[in-house]
């Protein structure tokens, strides 16, 4: 049995801190391990130095990104250099895409395993997203929908230039308009 607990270690209060499963998988905060490491809660990387900052969070070997990384205000950033990638061609979607999405306020269910109390959330419902925006929409190991909102901003920024180049063009046929105005008067 991979959920057979190898080892729990218990608070004072008897709140469990650590559990490690015959499997070898490691749960901080969570009795249920699902991966090498799950925690639990709110977690804390990198230890404030004698400057005042904090650490960096480094993720590595991600398949989407070379990593990420978290500067001391918690700023997260993503490889993005030219020189890793293999173009597949422009991305296309844009104001249609956008007016397609319905960001909601959540919370998350008590059975979801992410439960906080039901702190509410404003954003996305991944469903939603990937009706409109395919690309945006991808599936984790347990099989639960996931968006990328760097795709969401990529469609949102195709839409803005949309609306530039409308107001653009309003803008010429009404200088025109002002013109034809001037030569008859």
């Amino acid at each position: 049995d991979t959920t057979k607990k190898a080892l729990s270690i218990y608070s004072n209060e008897g709140v469990n801190l650590l559990t490690l499963t015959n499997a070898g998988l490691l749960g901080i905060g969570s009795t249920t391990p699902v991966s090498l490491v799950s925690v639990g809660g709110n977690t804390f990387i990198g230890a404030p130095t004698a400057g005042g900052t904090n650490g960096t969070l480094q993720v590595a070997n991600l398949s989407s990104c070379v990593g990420i990384q978290t500067n001391a205000a918690g700023v997260m950033s993503c490889t993005s250099d030219a020189r890793l990638k293999d173009r597949q061609g422009a991305f296309t979607a844009g104001l249609a895409a956008v007016r397609q999405i319905v960001p909601e306020t959540y919370s998350w269910k008590q059975s979801s395993g992410l439960y906080d109390g039901g702190v509410a959330y404003s954003g996305f419902i991944a469903q939603n997203v990937g009706a409109a925006i395919p690309e945006a929409m991808n599936e984790n190991g347990q099989g639960y929908k996931q968006i990328n909102t760097t795709t969401i901003l990529a469609a949102a920024i195709n839409g803005i230039k949309e609306l530039d180049m409308r107001t653009l063009s309003l803008a010429s046929a009404e200088t025109n308009t002002e013109a034809k105005n001037l030569e008859v008067s």
